[in-house]
């Protein structure tokens, strides 16, 4: 995980974005570790088991807008397989419920990344549907507390996506029920920053 350390320190820091590059996985879920981060994360480190493209493309392979250091490692120039959801930003998931866990079945073993541009809100809501999808959280809340937490505070960025989550944890049979209030209690942090 050089590559991600040195990504780290050559990043220019653009205002009000902050970027992640963990060297150790923010979740683990069987065999898979998962990191996340902005879609410079991915173009970081050549040897991803897999990335979750939660931009739908629009960010990997080609400079767009995007700032990589000298040397940075392409994600055209390696063989690895890339799932792009095309994902409006700021917008929940546009996949129905069943797409997480047959996502989560396909994976490959290894270090996968979620990206999406800003490493927020889509990353963050991919994040937490996969740890529902994996069982290892039960509701909703729970695992949007566990990606704030293990990850970054603006995870999961708007009421949609939050909302989207909840309706995904109810789907699952989790009965968790929380009132627009409580969504929005839930979010504030996010909102307000």
């Amino acid at each position: 995980m050089d590559e991600i350390q040195n990504q780290e320190q050559n990043q220019t820091q653009r205002p009000g974005m902050c970027f992640h590059y963990p060297n150790e996985p923010i979740f683990t879920i069987g065999e898979r570790d998962f990191y996340c981060g902005p879609a410079d994360l991915a173009n970081a480190y050549s040897d991803w088991a897999a990335v979750i493209d939660c931009s739908g493309g629009l960010y990997l392979g080609e400079n767009k807008g995007m700032s990589f250091p000298p040397g940075a490692e392409r994600l055209y120039d390696h063989v690895i397989p890339v799932y792009q959801v095309a994902w409006a930003d700021f917008s929940p998931p546009p996949v129905k419920f069943a797409f997480w866990k047959q996502l989560l079945q396909s994976l490959p073993e290894g270090p996968i990344v979620i990206c999406c541009e800003g490493g927020h809100g889509r990353t963050g809501t991919a994040m937490a549907a996969l740890l529902l999808a994996s069982g290892e959280y039960k509701s909703a809340s729970e695992a949007l507390a566990a990606v704030r937490e293990k990850y970054c505070h603006k995870a999961v960025e708007t009421e949609e996506q939050g909302q989207y989550l909840i309706d995904y944890s109810d789907h699952l049979g989790n009965d968790e029920y929380m009132s627009s209030e409580d969504i929005e209690k839930a979010l504030e942090d996010v909102t307000q920053s």
